[in-house]
């Protein structure tokens, strides 16, 4: 069984802080995982001893609603760190076709997602695929992991 670490550390981000720029500045990406990544991380290791050996994904179905909502959040942010890249990276021909089929098009579903988060105050957008293969924007809340929908990628 795997041995896991007795305090969680803030992963390494994947990328430069400023090589999403001009899209996403360094300050924001400064906020975010600075301050706000941070602060989910150690909410969870001031629960410390109690929460031994566990991993976020383990502590994202606890009982306790504080230690669930930190951990679900830290889970989805290292998601959403590991999906940004700073280099331009070619959309796959398959995705490129179902973006387009389901949305008309990169720019189209572009828009309607930013129309969506107009009427969400916080939490999470997510690219999804549903059970029938089809993709389709979905949000959940903050502090709360993405239901259990077939495929999903969190949308910058």
């Amino acid at each position: 069984m795997p041995e896991f670490a007795t305090r969680f550390e803030l992963p390494a981000l994947p990328f430069e802080r400023h090589s999403l720029e001009p899209e996403v500045s360094r300050a924001q990406v400064d906020l975010l995982y600075s301050h706000y990544h941070r602060r989910h991380i150690d909410a969870l290791n001031a629960r410390e001893p109690r929460l031994p050996g566990r991993s976020l994904a383990s502590l994202a179905e606890h009982d306790e609603d504080e230690i669930r909502r930190s951990a679900q959040e830290a889970w989805n942010l290292v998601f959403f760190w590991h999906g940004l890249s700073g280099v331009g990276v070619a959309m796959p021909d398959g995705l490129a076709r179902r973006i387009d089929q389901a949305f008309g098009g990169p720019g189209a579903l572009q828009h309607r997602w930013r129309a969506s988060i107009q009427d969400v105050s916080e939490g999470w957008s997510w690219l999804a695929v549903d059970a029938d293969g089809k993709l389709e924007l979905r949000h959940s809340p903050t502090g709360a992991r993405p239901p259990k929908w077939h495929r999903c990628w969190p949308l910058p």
